[in-house]
């Protein structure tokens, strides 16, 4: 899989993972690493395009910091009592 200029079919896409993952811990400065370092950039760009995810809500992007936190909703409170306005 060396010297890979770009990654256009989906069996090109799956065949680039497995590499990254045959030479995942490639010592810094070898010819591996160089390619490691292409083919993520890479593979990088292809989901970009053939996987796109889109942003939370900030509702969404709330609620997902306080379940990783374990604060509930009643936690808000007195940080929204502050504000005549939640923006």
């Amino acid at each position: 899989m060396a010297n890979v200029e770009s990654i256009r079919t989906e069996e090109d896409y799956e065949a680039a993972l497995a590499r990254i993952h045959e030479i995942f811990h490639a010592a810094p400065g070898t010819p591996e690493s160089d390619e490691l370092e292409s083919l993520v950039d890479l593979v990088e760009e292809y989901e970009d395009k053939h996987y796109p995810i889109d942003p939370p809500s900030p509702s969404a992007a709330i609620e997902y910091h306080m379940d990783q936190t374990g604060k509930a909703p009643t936690d808000l409170t007195p940080l929204i009592e502050k504000h005549d306005k939640v923006s």
